[in-house]
C-alpha cells in the first residue's frame, strides 16, 4: 500500500502538466472554485476552444475531482495528446477520470453531461452538438466513439427535404462499453448494460433491453439479459487474485464467498 502511494505520489509530481492545469481551471471557473483546481491535465493537452461553460454539478468541490491523461491503462502507451474544443455546456456530475488522448468536441449549443464515478478509456471520441447525457458508474474502454451528431446533412434529391442530423444520447447508470463500440444519435442505452466489443448502437433500446442486458452487433440488439459489470473495485481485485490459481481457471465463484 505505502510503495503504491508513493509510485501514485511520483506520477503525479512527474506528469502533472500544471500549467495547462492551472490555465483550464482559471479560464472556466470563478476564482473561489478554480483555487481548488478541480480538474487536473496529465501529460500533453490542446485546448482549440474555451468559450464554453465547464459546470460541477456538486455539494463539495474537491481537487483533482476531475482528472485527463491519467496512465491506469497498462496496456496503452501514447504521448497523442487530450484535445478539448468546448464552446456548449460541459457538466460533471461527480468524480470523473479520462484516460490518454481523449478527444472532447462540445458545440455551441451543445451540452455533455458525465454522471459520478465515470470512467473514460484511451483515444475515445465523443462528440455533442446537441446533448449527450452519460449516468453514474460509467465504464468505456478504449477507442469508443459517442456521437450526437451525423456531422453532414442529406438532401433527398426526390422532394427536395433535408432533415435534421442532429440528435441525442441518453446513457443509463452502471453501463460498461467495450472496447470500440460506436454510440450514434438518438441512442437510449438503459441501466446496467454492456455493450459488446465492436458493436454499433443506433437507436433506444429500453423496450428491446431490460436493465442488466448484453447488448451486441452491428447495428447492435438484445443477446441475453441479467447481467451487470462488477463496479466494485475492491471485488474486482479479489477475483483477479482468484482466477489467476491454476485450478480456478475456467471456473465460476460465488461473490458472497468473498
Amino acid at each position: 500500500m505505502f510503495i503504491t502511494r508513493i509510485k501514485g505520489y511520483l506520477f503525479f509530481l512527474n506528469e502533472l502538466n500544471i500549467y495547462k492545469t492551472i490555465y483550464f481551471n482559471f479560464k472556466v471557473f470563478p476564482w473561489h472554485t478554480a483555487k481548488k483546481l478541480p480538474i487536473y491535465f496529465f501529460g500533453p493537452v490542446i485546448f482549440t476552444s474555451l468559450k464554453g461553460k465547464v459546470i460541477l454539478n456538486v455539494d463539495v468541490v474537491s481537487r483533482g475531482m476531475v482528472q485527463f491523461g491519467c496512465k491506469s491503462e497498462n496496456i496503452i502507451a501514447s504521448k497523442e495528446p487530450t484535445r478539448i474544443s468546448l464552446d456548449g455546456d460541459l457538466i460533471f456530475n461527480g468524480k470523473s477520470k479520462f484516460a490518454l488522448a481523449i478527444q472532447l468536441f462540445v458545440w455551441n449549443n451543445g451540452r455533455l453531461s458525465f454522471g459520478d464515478n465515470s470512467w473514460v478509456g484511451s483515444f475515445t471520441k465523443i462528440v455533442s452538438f446537441r446533448s449527450i447525457e452519460i449516468g453514474n458508474n460509467f465504464l468505456c474502454s478504449w477507442e469508443c466513439q459517442l456521437f450526437d451528431t451525423d456531422f453532414h446533412f442529406i438532401e433527398n434529391n426526390i422532394n427536395n427535404t433535408i432533415e435534421d442530423t442532429n440528435g441525442t444520447v441518453v446513457i443509463g447508470n452502471q453501463v460498461w462499453l467495450g472496447s470500440r463500440v460506436t454510440i450514434l444519435k438518438n441512442t437510449v442505452i438503459p441501466n446496467t448494460c454492456i455493450i459488446a466489443l465492436g458493436s454499433i448502437c443506433n437507436k433506444n433500446y429500453t423496450a428491446s433491453c431490460p436493465s442488466g442486458s448484453v447488448i451486441g452487433g452491428m447495428p447492435a440488439k438484445f443477446i441475453k439479459d441479467g447481467l451487470s459489470y462488477v463496479n466494485d473495485k475492491q471485488l474486482e481485485k479479489k477475483l483477479f487474485t482468484y482466477f489467476k490459481v491454476p485450478q480456478n481457471f475456467g471456473s465460476q465463484v460465488n461473490k458472497n464467498q468473498f
